[in-house]
């Protein structure tokens, strides 16, 4: 017998344990075209939209629609509990069905520059969760080079999963979400004073407290005037 159960892009909490992964099939990564743009790729791929589970027999099928990137997507990889447990090029992948408990699983695409999409989350079962993560530990703030500067921190921890980031720097309108990465790139405007704002949320939408970091350009000292030889 043959059953399917269609998962949405939701938040939404659970408790998760990493699985051995049986085989996995089906698709291509997603769209793009590789080598297209110049500078540093900072764009990430689209979130893997139609997440969905099919159960046959005694193997569990995760499958999600291809993503697409402005360079191309080149795989995808697969979380339970926070931790990647698997990766693939394709937009599927089997396990043995898991014990009747509360799972949660995220799909990330990837492209070549290491850029990751949100999450597109599954869950099998539900558990209110309102408990925030750790707030992002040991910012780094480096460059700029290439008129960028590059914000990077630790992984934040939580008690369920770990959804991603939110990133905002001063003089910007709206926060950058990273789902996945601990980095982010920040644009340089030359002299004057920069600062990052850094928070983790989890799969139920919980946000951690701030973690800031900040630094000032100051500009060169006035060339001193040239006095006339006698």
């Amino acid at each position: 017998m043959t059953a399917a159960l269609s998962a949405a892009l939701i938040l939404g909490g659970a408790t998760a344990v990493p699985l051995p992964v049986a085989a996995q099939s089906g698709g291509s990564a997603g769209a793009g075209t590789p080598g297209q743009g110049s500078g540093p790729d900072v764009s990430p791929p689209l979130v893997p939209a139609n997440p969905r589970t099919l159960f046959e027999g005694y193997t569990l099928t995760l499958l999600w629609d291809a993503s697409s990137d402005d360079r191309g997507v080149t795989g995808y990889e697969l979380f339970s509990n926070g931790r990647r447990f698997a990766t693939t090029t394709g937009t599927s992948l089997s396990m043995p069905v898991p014990p009747p408990m509360l799972f949660t699983f995220g799909i990330r695409a990837l492209d070549a520059a290491g850029n990751s999409s949100p999450f597109a989350i599954i869950k099998l079962g539900s558990l209110p969760d309102s408990v925030p993560p750790d707030a992002p530990a040991n910012l780094r703030l480096t460059g700029p080079r290439d008129g960028y500067y590059r914000l990077s921190w630790d992984p934040s921890r939580d008690n369920a999963f770990i959804a991603g980031y939110q990133v905002r720097q001063t003089g910007t309108a709206t926060a950058t979400t990273l789902v996945g990465d601990t980095f982010a790139y920040g644009v340089s405007r030359g002299f004057g004073e920069y600062l990052f704002e850094v928070r983790a949320f989890d799969s139920s939408g919980n946000h951690s407290a701030p973690a800031r970091i900040g630094i000032a350009v100051d500009p060169p000292p006035p060339t001193p005037p040239t006095t006339p030889a006698p």
